[in-house]
């Protein structure tokens, strides 16, 4: 697991080490509302040093697309505080029940967790950028903590796997781009030439001191990706979230295919980012995807 997720469970993890500390007293929370436009907002904090030093993720997402913004805040046994600039604030009382429950949780499969349930008390405001979604709360319940990780937004739960060969009658593209300080990846799959295809896309940024991980991934018709039998040119032409074409040419001189045209991406809180044009190299290959979960075509 990898992003915004993959930090904060390491940081849950460090927790059962730092315990030994008398002056830290490990916590985390989870809990969830109703955004705007479809979106369900889940908000994860968890304390990382003494004095309740930690982070505050808001993950937004609705079918196909993520978004998650990790602040630095405070988090202890009684409250929850960050600060998101000009997306919003959370200042917040706890109050746990004092009773703790087995409940299931399907994340990567279902499971049982010990839970204490409880609700938080205070100000709970966000709202993305474009106001693509928002929330504002007074008051929202504790809801386990492994239902942040429930839709599996990285794969991590997929035993997906891809094989290369010249012969195999499908093709992977795949680009990445790191202009502007930014991480763009994304990738494009088909197993025949008439089979659908599939496609995802990250954008991992930094903005006014928030770390942000986006994300987009679905399935689209077959004239999405369009390559011949020897992926001499590729023209990728897909639906929304996309806008516009961009098409591979061989250079001789080229190590990689040249990759041009028009091609945006609206990611939610970030629309029309281009994907195609010098910044962004792609490489190009005959693949095979195994059938399964399209949040894991990179794994």
């Amino acid at each position: 697991m990898t992003g915004v997720l993959g930090a904060l469970v390491a940081l849950t993890a460090l927790a059962p080490a730092r315990a030994a500390v008398p002056s830290f007293e490990p916590v985390s929370y989870a809990l969830r509302l109703a955004g705007t436009n479809g979106y369900t907002i889940t908000i994860a904090a968890a304390a990382e040093a003494a004095g309740g030093r930690g982070a505050v993720t808001v993950s937004v997402r609705r079918p196909g697309a993520f978004a998650y913004y990790t602040a630095d805040g405070t988090v202890t046994t009684t409250s929850i505080r960050a600060d998101f600039g000009s997306l919003g604030r959370i200042d917040a009382i706890v109050k746990p029940s004092g009773r703790t429950e087995r409940v299931k949780v399907h994340a990567c499969g279902p499971y049982t967790e010990t839970f204490e349930p409880g609700v938080v008390e205070g100000s709970i405001d966000f709202q993305g950028e474009g106001g693509f979604t928002a929330v504002a709360a007074s008051r929202a319940p504790l809801v386990p903590e492994a239902s942040f990780f429930g839709d599996r937004p990285f794969g991590a739960c997929s035993g997906n796997s891809e094989l290369f060969s010249p012969g195999l009658p499908g093709a992977r593209l795949k680009g990445v781009s790191y202009a502007g300080g930014r991480i763009l990846l994304f990738q494009f799959n088909k197993n025949r030439p008439r089979a659908r295809t599939l496609f995802r896309a990250t954008l991992k940024e930094r903005r006014g001191g928030l770390s942000i991980f986006r994300e987009v991934r679905g399935v689209a018709a077959p004239g999405a990706f369009r390559f011949g039998r020897r992926l001499r040119k590729v023209t990728l032409a897909p639906p929304a979230p996309f806008a516009g074409t961009a098409s591979t040419r061989r250079s001789p001189d080229a190590v990689s295919p040249l990759w041009s045209g028009d091609l945006t991406v609206d990611f939610p809180g970030n629309f029309g980012f281009p994907i195609a044009g010098p910044a962004v190299h792609v490489s190009l290959e005959h693949a095979r995807r195994t059938p399964g979960d399209s949040s894991a075509v990179f794994h």
